[in-house]
């Protein structure tokens, strides 16, 4: 996952010790896109509008280059997507249904779904390279 322009920039502001331009989120939820989301996750995005919360353990350190990953605690599940297209990327917001992007990036090989059928990402699926 990468950081959006906003993840970047607030994130950078946390770790300088600068007031935070856009507050902390909360909590957390996946969007579902069909290509690169771009800079500000608003690219390319899935038929599916519903965003999901998602829930991360601690992040851990995994190299020695800076990266690190968290794994998701629970099932995120999609019910009767809308349409059938294929997911390459996702996106995640601070909120529900407006709020901000923090992280994209594509998922590990892009996902076929049918319209009418469910998708989730299993609980243990993991962000990294954050």
């Amino acid at each position: 996952m990468d950081f959006t322009d906003l993840g970047a920039v607030t994130t950078m502001e946390f770790a300088l010790g600068k007031a935070l331009s856009t507050p902390a989120p909360s909590a957390l939820y996946i969007k579902l896109h069909v290509g690169d989301p771009g800079k500000d996750a608003l690219g390319n995005p899935a038929v599916e509008t519903t965003r999901q919360l998602v829930i991360f353990d601690n992040p851990v350190p995994v190299s020695t280059d800076g990266h690190a990953e968290a794994l998701t605690t629970a099932d995120v599940l999609w019910v009767a997507v809308a349409a059938t297209e294929t997911y390459s990327h996702m996106s995640i917001w601070d909120d529900l249904t407006a709020g901000n992007p923090w992280y994209k990036g594509a998922v590990v090989a892009p996902i076929a779904v049918t319209a009418g059928s469910n998708f989730k990402f299993d609980a243990g699926s993991k962000l990294d390279h954050v």
